[in-house]
């Protein structure tokens, strides 16, 4: 199984307890490991220091989320001034730099944001209106920009934090310099915890919600059910029943009123694939996937449209609805006029002595199809089971089999091979 994506957050504890707690459990549940020293579940050595503990996980990690709030929290070291929070900055960024942890995301408290840029606002001023005339000093003015009040402690120590994160002075040499400007010093204000999750679900490719997991879970189900129903368990394997007819789908003629041979073996699993299979096509469900269709969860928006588009979930779950529907209604016609009896009591004919057949005979014509829609079934939702659980990748759409049995039918039919999206693109564009 593949290992999770780990995350280490940072931060002082007590003033992000709640945020913390909240972060952890959206994480966990878009499937990361996540790294919080105040949980049971961090990973660490009970017999190292806890600062080192911590310094040492980040090292395991992908990722790295930094909280910036009000408080300093623990210092690591008193001389120089280095916080516990600043350390563990310092040593992401070093990973960072060095290729082992993929992405760092910093996020500053937007009422902290604000008190930094008024500061600077008031520095200016007071530079440009009190410094000239000597009224007040340069070390006056700077105690007067990093003043404590009582929503930030030790400002100036807060604000030259960000300023390194920022990294505000590298910036400034390089383009002095005229080198390299620094890369991962994008800082990120936040009110609330929708403002954090809105930046991480870009940043780390996460396109699935709580919802997409319940409505991912739900269609998983129900294909699971189904599937039950169109398979067998042989020497520990699974097998699906429309296996037992494949070399029919092979050897039949490719025209209509052709005359053919079916040997025993294949008459044995004509006779199997109805047995079991067959008569439990009336049993499919597609309640919950239609539900899933209804809701629209697998769609997409297209920015460079303004709307929403179909995706490849999204046309599987209209292909498998056709296929059960396709396989229901062939399953009723063959048990209603009969052709379901007679190919069970050919096929046990041919057990003995083989089938000669023909491919225009109405039955013959009806298992195919019923063969073509459970084959189709199972292919999607195998794909749907990978894609929506294992991270398959949805371009990898499956091949499925066309709905005309003989191909030759349509073979000078310029319009055989007509797409949905040809439909969809036609529709659209009316005007043209």
């Amino acid at each position: 199984m593949e290992s999770k994506q780990k995350v280490f957050v940072s931060s002082t504890i007590y003033d992000f307890a709640d945020l913390r707690s909240a972060l952890k459990y959206w994480l966990n549940e878009m499937g990361f490991e996540v790294y919080m020293s105040e949980y049971n579940d961090f990973r660490k050595d009970s017999a190292d220091n806890s600062y080192n503990a911590c310094l040492n996980a980040i090292q395991e990690c992908d990722y790295y989320i930094l909280l910036i709030g009000s408080r300093v929290g623990g210092l690591f070291s008193d001389n120089p001034k280095i916080s516990i929070t600043q350390k563990e900055y310092r040593e992401a960024n070093r990973l960072f730099e060095n290729g082992k942890i993929k992405k760092m995301f910093a996020f500053v408290r937007k009422d902290i944001w604000t008190i930094r840029e008024d500061r600077k606002a008031l520095h200016q001023f007071l530079k440009n209106n009190y410094l000239m005339d000597n009224e007040l000093s340069k070390d006056d003015i700077k105690q007067i920009e990093s003043h404590e009040s009582t929503f930030i402690k030790d400002a100036d120590f807060i604000f030259s934090f960000i300023k390194e994160v920022g990294k505000v002075q590298q910036m400034k040499d390089a383009i002095s310099d005229n080198s390299e400007l620094p890369n991962n010093n994008w800082i990120n204000t936040f009110n609330t915890f929708e403002d954090i999750i809105t930046v991480l679900k870009v940043e780390l490719n996460i396109q699935s919600e709580l919802s997409y997991l319940r409505w991912s879970e739900i269609v998983a189900q129900e294909i699971t059910k189904n599937l039950s129903k169109l398979c067998f368990k042989k020497d520990g394997k699974i097998f699906p029943y429309y296996s037992c007819i494949l070399k029919l789908r092979d050897i039949l003629p490719k025209t209509v009123s052709t005359k053919f041979t079916v040997d025993k073996s294949v008459s044995y699993g004509i006779f199997k694939f109805l047995s079991n299979s067959a008569i439990h096509a009336d049993g499919l469900r597609c309640d919950m996937i239609r539900g899933a269709l209804q809701s629209g969860i697998f769609l997409r928006y297209d920015i460079n449209k303004f709307d929403y588009r179909s995706t490849n979930i999204q046309k599987s779950l209209f292909d498998i609805i056709d296929n059960i529907s396709r396989a229901q209604k062939i399953y009723d016609t063959m048990f209603k006029n009969n052709s379901l009896a007679r190919l069970i009591e050919k096929s046990l004919q041919g057990i003995k002595n083989g089938i000669i057949a023909d491919s225009g005979d109405t039955d013959i014509v009806f298992l195919i199809a019923l063969f073509d829609s459970e084959y189709n079934i199972v292919q999607l939702s195998r794909y749907l089971m990978a894609v929506l659980k294992s991270n398959y990748d949805d371009k990898a759409y499956p091949e499925l089999h066309p709905t005309q049995i003989f191909p030759d039918d349509n073979e000078n039919n310029d319009d055989k091979d007509i797409t949905q999206e040809e439909i969809y693109d036609y529709l659209t564009n009316y005007s043209e």
